[in-house]
């Protein structure tokens, strides 16, 4: 019978009336996860892949598994009527018993003569975060260590045990961030055969005993790595943070063992510090995107600062406190410097990350006001009124020309890439759309869409000169656009435009390969258009109500033509006697009847053909023009998607703004961009049970009353948006800032 994976605990299958509330769960089928499960318990394995792998084999049978007792109530999801494992949880709750007791320091020789001195061996603490457990991690900091001391402790804590952790973590542990503190030395510990019994259970020891009473072995500086130098912090001195570091010349005298060996002490060191330069890389390498950042007071920094003592150790160490507080700021940064009351320059301090002589937060605070669309004047407004110190328009719009507007640049150009891989030898059906700029019609932007995926496949912009007309830019705007996408190597079979006439002949000579159809959205615009202004006529006011009706059959005579260009004219053609009340019509060879059933309704405005009304809708609806126009509507193709994705346009172009072509390329790209990631979103579903009687699992509504349609629809609710690709545009600035990405 499997039993829990984790040594020490109860649970076993077949104890369900013992422990009815606790289930033992399989591993997961992912050799990663396995691993991550596996590292997270903490025992003591001689090689982890191998027992991995070992339970990816066995899992038909199931002989691995781990009870609901190590997993917190977040790492459960609803399915139905029952509960299960998210795919994605891992094990964080475990017992202190469950852990193999801590190898303590064994000397077997006593090598050194111990001063006689009583000064503490300081520590310093940092913080290691597993998953959601945290471990405060102290650290031997002075070069005499464990030597026997009665005042180590520096904190009134009263009637408490000092608790002492391994600070030494297993090897690629996802989701661990060490952060070794630079001012520090770490205990040097004996050399243990099996060095993947490093996480450790904590050593109790007593109250005012910092260290070992027996002596050990003393590390020399020549020793010690790079990495960890010793503290400019002045020994003797409780009011800084209890931190003292002791004299390594000193030290070094005090070797008189002739049996000591110093090339097997510093194997024995770099052994020990194998593990800590593995986490050196995750510490340099800082992701700034998803760093959290804090909003300050004054009163407050100032309040922390004066806590400092001085630093100043070119002669003797100088432990004034502080006498002057500069403060220097550049945008949302500020540096601070500090003197002490001997003059010194205590501190050189900068409130953010700084590559080359730019400052991270001010480029993150121009990419946030960007990229979220919003306006520069209310976000100015809205800091002057917090009073938080921001950068100024000038510092915002030279941010946007050197760093922002490349890096979205260049996130479109990956885009286009992933785009053109994914329609590669495919019939691509191709929608297109043109818009002004507003207010002063400067730029014009014309936009293809995929019909298919509905994602936008590339956009051009068009500047406005003098002597062109908007029937000439559309169509200039409309060929570059597609020619790039055809030196893409993509195969377009279908283009569906808006009726410019300039594009339809463009279309018939260049394209002739092409298949030239019409946005049927357009057309049912134009058409409603036509039949608003008739029914203004005299005796022609029963035409409005018949606008609606007629505008719902051309869609539908579109929709259920079977790509038939003349059953297509003939079911549009049978408006002119459904709307008689005449509902059969034999001279048609198609379409002989109305598909529809007998009216019951008998109050329907009927127009007969001897109603002024029906002469005049007549004209209308057999026009050769409109003939011609609902010819080329077969295919069923619209820019509805188009519709979707000038709204997110108007996120990114606040009104009455006017931009250069620059930055309207760029707030252009952010729209396609997010049209991209939102235009496929599924439909929210409903996932607590109690908060709703709906069933679980159905999706998502809401009411509403649109004042053009005067009525009450019912509306879906989406998911919320996926805005990951601000953040890689966000990880590009970074890149391009540091040097490591350019882009023109």
């Amino acid at each position: 019978m499997p039993a829990c994976f984790v040594k020490g605990c109860p649970h076993r299958t077949g104890q369900k009336l013992k422990y009815p509330n606790v289930t033992l769960h399989p591993f997961p089928k992912n050799f990663n996860m396995i691993k991550n499960w596996v590292q997270q318990t903490g025992q003591p394995l001689d090689n982890i892949d191998q027992l991995s792998q070992k339970i990816l084999e066995g899992k038909k049978e199931n002989s691995y598994r781990m009870c609901s007792c190590h997993f917190t109530i977040d790492c459960y999801m609803t399915r139905g009527s029952r509960t299960v494992l998210k795919p994605t949880a891992v094990p964080t709750v475990f017992s202190s018993n469950n852990q193999p007791p801590l190898y303590t320091v064994t000397s077997f020789k006593e090598r050194l003569q111990i001063a006689t001195n009583t000064e503490g061996a300081s520590t310093s603490s940092i913080v290691v975060r597993v998953a959601n457990r945290l471990h405060n991690v102290h650290t031997q900091t002075d070069f005499r260590i464990l030597q026997h001391d009665q005042y180590c402790n520096t904190e009134h804590w009263f009637n408490q045990r000092t608790v002492a952790t391994q600070t030494d973590p297993p090897d690629n542990i996802p989701g661990i961030v060490t952060k070794p503190d630079q001012n520090c030395l770490p205990c040097i510990r004996d050399s243990v055969p099996d060095h993947s019994r490093s996480n450790l259970t904590p050593q109790k020891r007593s109250l005012n005993k910092g260290c070992d009473s027996k002596p050990k072995r003393q590390i020399l500086e020549t020793d010690v790595p790079e990495l960890f130098l010793p503290s400019p912090i002045p020994p003797k001195d409780p009011e800084v943070l209890g931190l003292s570091v002791g004299n390594t010349e000193a030290v070094t005298k005090q070797f008189t063992d002739p049996a000591y060996d110093p090339q097997k002490e510093t194997l024995a060191i770099k052994s020990s510090y194998q593990s800590h330069h593995k986490f050196v890389d995750v510490l340099l390498t800082r992701d700034y995107t998803l760093e959290r950042k804090f909003i300050v007071y004054e009163s407050c920094l100032d309040k922390l600062l004066l806590l400092i003592r001085c630093q100043h150790h070119s002669t003797e160490p100088c432990c004034a406190s502080i006498a002057d507080i500069k403060k220097i700021m550049s945008g949302s940064q500020i540096l601070v410097l500090l003197r002490c009351q001997n003059k010194h320059l205590s501190l050189h301090w900068v409130s953010q990350p700084v590559e080359g002589n730019t400052s991270v937060g001010n480029i993150q605070m121009a990419a946030s006001i960007l990229f979220s669309g919003a306006s520069f004047k209310k976000v100015e407004e809205m800091y002057s009124l917090f009073g938080i110190q921001a950068i100024s328009r000038a510092a915002y719009c030279r941010y946007q020309r050197a760093y922002l507007f490349p890096a979205i640049r260049y996130q479109w150009e990956l885009e286009q890439q992933n785009l053109k891989k994914g329609l590669r030898g495919k019939a691509v059906i191709l929608a297109g759309g043109g818009r002004f700029d507003k207010p002063c019609h400067k730029f014009y932007t014309y936009t293809l869409i995929d019909s298919f995926t509905q994602q936008i496949v590339n956009f051009k912009i068009n500047e406005v000169g003098s002597g062109k007309s908007s029937v000439d830019i559309g169509k200039e705007t409309f060929q570059m656009c597609l020619d790039e996408v055809l030196n893409m190597n993509i195969d377009v079979h279908v283009v569906a435009t808006n009726s410019n006439v300039a594009i339809c002949k463009l279309m018939k000579t260049k394209y002739p390969q092409i298949n030239h159809q019409l946005d049927i959205q357009d057309v049912g615009k134009r058409l409603s258009k036509r039949l608003l202004l008739a029914s203004r006529k005299a005796n022609c006011s029963l035409l409005a109500d018949w606008i609606g009706p007629i505008t719902n059959h051309l869609w539908w005579c579109t929709k259920t033509c079977n790509y038939n260009p003349n059953l297509l004219v003939e079911k549009w053609k049978s408006l002119m006697y459904h709307i008689a009340d005449v509902h059969t019509f034999p001279q048609n060879k198609e379409y002989p009847k109305c598909e529809h059933k007998k009216h019951r309704r008998k109050n329907i405005a009927w127009l007969t053909e001897q109603h002024k009304a029906h002469q005049t809708l007549q004209s209308i609806v057999n026009a050769p023009e409109l003939l011609n126009d609902i010819r080329k509507l077969e295919k069923f193709c619209h820019t509805g998607s188009l519709e979707v994705y000038r709204r997110k346009i108007f996120k990114f172009f606040p009104r009455l703004v006017s931009y250069r072509l620059d930055s309207v390329y760029a707030r252009t790209a952010l729209a396609a961009l997010a049209h991209n990631r939102i235009v496929n979103e599924n439909q929210s579903t409903f996932q607590c049970s109690s908060k709703s009687t709906v069933q679980l699992g159905k999706q998502w509504h809401k009411i509403a009353f649109p004042k053009k349609t005067i009525g009450w629809h019912s509306k879906p609710i989406y998911k919320e948006a996926n805005d990951d690709h601000l953040t890689d545009i966000m990880r590009n600035t970074f890149r391009m800032l540091q040097g490591e990405c350019h882009h023109g």
